[in-house]
């Protein structure tokens, strides 16, 4: 009961800081309308854009068909992922796990990445346990997220005892893809937005590395030189995991990289404090930093608040002009009914949701 208390103790710590403090990114307002279109009858790829593999969009549709389609639905599963992954670090590591805490807090926005990250953690526990038929389904799960996290597949067969029961329930997971698509008639939407698509999205939607690809080379690098030492299949996972960095290398991306090698060091260095004390302090000022810029960036605490229209983002925290380009933009659509309306913009979710638009 205590454990179960703990665990929704930092769901609501999670909830209030993520929905009611940090301000409204587009990334959520994705992954939301990306489940709202699946209860909608709509197929990914077919009937919208999508550039990652549906099996979390299918999830969170599941959810939010059942509790409603609300904003804060989704920001409740982020925060319940968040809680699950801090629990089991709790499990290992002790207080040290609010290191792990911090750092989830930082961007856990897109959805799907967050889920992966669970995952993984899932899967490092399994690997302690040597249980290669559920290395194998958790794996095949992560492709069906993100598809890019398919390079799990290679150690998972290297390193099985029985290499044709696990190559057998990957084929399973992919036959199973295969019959969706075939049944949706999208098999080739999904391989242009998934896999082709992923180098217009890369030179489309750059935002610069500033500093984080060094940073996460010479964690790769880090991690070379463990496996190389040690032959360990978790430092391995580890390794191609950061594969979820790429190919656009900022903060959003590198955080869910990063978190499980800050896992996995402080495991490593349990009875060491010194790493303790260094790894909560960075982490604990990073976070103030990265908050107080958010906020206080051209001022941006002036012109937030508490979205006051009683819909699907009610109560969200965003800026003040919201709701007022979003009338603009229904006025000018009303205004020209006789024409087809294109919404260009990364915020084009918002307004369709909000307006009711197809």
């Amino acid at each position: 009961m205590k454990k179960l208390v703990n665990i929704l103790i930092i769901v609501v710590i999670a909830f209030i800081y993520l929905y009611y403090f940090r301000p409204l990114t587009d990334d959520e307002i994705f992954n939301y309308g990306f489940s709202v279109n699946i209860l909608k009858g709509m197929v990914p790829y077919r009937d919208f854009n999508m550039i990652v593999m549906p099996f979390f969009s299918y999830f969170l549709a599941l959810i939010i068909g059942i509790f409603g389609k609300k904003l804060f639905i989704y920001h409740l599963v982020i925060s319940g992922i968040i809680s699950i992954i801090t629990y089991i670090c709790y499990k290992r590591v002790g207080y040290k796990s609010l290191v792990i805490f911090f750092l989830l807090l930082v961007y856990p926005y897109t959805g799907y990445n967050l889920f992966c990250l669970l995952l993984l953690f899932i899967l490092l526990i399994i690997s302690e346990k040597d249980y290669d038929l559920g290395e194998a389904v958790i794996i095949s799960i992560m492709f069906l997220t993100k598809q890019t996290l398919g390079v799990l597949i290679i150690p998972s067969i290297i390193f099985s005892k029985n290499k044709k029961r696990v190559i057998s329930i990957y084929l399973v997971f992919c036959l199973g893809m295969l019959l969706y698509l075939i049944i949706n008639n999208n098999i080739w939407e999904c391989i242009n937005y998934c896999f082709l698509g992923m180098f217009d999205f890369t030179s489309s939607n750059n935002t610069g590395t500033k500093g984080f690809l060094f940073f996460e080379l010479l964690l790769i690098g880090y991690l070379v030189y463990l496996f190389i030492k040690e032959k360990n299949k978790i430092v391995l996972y580890l390794l191609l995991f950061q594969i979820i960095t790429f190919p656009i290398v900022n903060y959003y991306h590198f955080v869910i990289s990063f978190i499980p090698i800050v896992y996995y060091l402080l495991v490593r260095f349990n009875k060491y404090n010194l790493v303790t004390i260094f790894s909560f302090g960075s982490v604990v000022t990073f976070f103030i930093l990265l908050n107080f810029g958010i906020l206080i960036n051209g001022g941006n605490y002036k012109y937030l608040y508490h979205y006051d229209v009683d819909n699907f983002m009610k109560n969200r925290y965003c800026s003040r002009g919201v709701k007022y380009f979003i009338d603009d933009i229904n006025y000018n659509i009303n205004r020209y009914s006789d024409y087809t309306p294109y919404i260009l913009t990364n915020y084009s979710y918002l307004i369709k949701l909000n307006l009711n638009i197809p």
